[in-house]
């Protein structure tokens, strides 16, 4: 495997969308226990499954099976291995090859995000593993929704089947340089090409969803044309329909209509008392002040 090259992630040279194919919903429940163990050349995290698999991926539901945690990085970037790279593998609910999930981590991104301090607090809490060693670490907020970005992402598919996401530099979690060099006296480098370079790679220019988030609001991600990796979320909220009688009430062309209808009433009940007092002469004029109250509302 050693022969191989790795797998090059690069923002220009991808070969089609696969916004469709690639469609990946997530909702991650956060994780009661977070424990780590050392294998020599990556830290292995444990993650609970949940009741309901919480990632959609193709039509097909998946269950996290753990996460890893390498460095150097196992893809290239742009030609160039980064300070390190998250590797989250999920197992699918039905017969299929597993959905891997992979975001490097830079140094140089100087933007701290959720992810920034959990893989912080996770790196620095393991500082003492030796090869073969695990230790739990308490955490906060142990959750993929705060680590996964909701970005645009590359796509490709193994010989094996495997389906494998990878998120370009501009959505690497950025970890402070003395954090890395911690991770680099727990962790020796990864010896073999673990993924291997195909021919083709897609982009999914809308990134993830946040699948059913549950609090009465609809999240669109709006993208850029080309092949930019930016992306600029949009929150709408949804407002409540009121149909009630207060609000009908207030309606200017209600009032008017009803006002017309009080008016005709009105000019009835006067026009029987004085046809009843007076006879014909008053009926005409009557009549004349109905049928000009009708024309003004039909006129409305």
């Amino acid at each position: 495997m050693t022969s191989q090259s790795s797998m090059n992630i690069s923002i220009n040279n991808w070969n089609n969308y696969c916004d469709d194919k690639c469609a990946y919903s997530f909702k991650y429940t956060t994780s009661s226990t977070c424990t780590v163990k050392s294998y020599g050349s990556y830290l292995y995290l444990n993650y609970d499954s949940g009741s309901q698999p919480p990632v959609t991926f193709n039509g097909n539901t998946y269950n996290v099976d753990n996460i890893e945690i390498y460095s150097p990085s196992l893809h290239l970037f742009n030609g160039v291995k980064q300070d390190g790279e998250v590797i989250i593998t999920h197992k699918q609910t039905s017969i299929g090859g597993p959905l891997i999930v992979c975001i490097p981590l830079s140094s140089s991104n100087t933007q701290s995000t959720e992810a920034t301090q959990i893989i912080t607090d996770i790196i620095n809490g393991s500082s003492q593993l030796k090869n073969g060693d695990s230790i739990n670490i308490k955490l906060n907020d142990y959750n993929l929704n705060n680590i996964v970005p909701l970005s645009p992402f590359y796509y490709y598919e193994e010989s094996n089947g495997n389906n494998i996401i990878v998120y370009g530099l501009k959505q690497a979690i950025s970890v402070n340089a003395s954090v890395i060099a911690t991770l680099q006296t727990i962790i020796t480098p990864f010896a073999d090409t673990k993924y291997p370079a195909v021919d083709y790679y897609y982009f999914n220019k809308y990134g993830p969803s946040m699948g059913d988030l549950g609090d009465g609001q609809i999240y669109i991600d709006c993208q850029p044309t080309g092949n930019s990796e930016d992306t600029t979320q949009v929150e709408y909220s949804k407002s409540a329909i009121n149909n009630d009688l207060g609000s009908i009430l207030n309606s200017k062309v209600t009032i008017f209509i009803i006002s017309v209808f009080i008016i005709i009433v009105l000019l009835i009940i006067i026009y029987k008392l004085l046809l009843y007092l007076t006879g014909t002469p008053v009926k005409k004029a009557a009549n004349a002040a109905i049928s000009a109250a009708k024309g003004a509302f039909k006129k409305q």
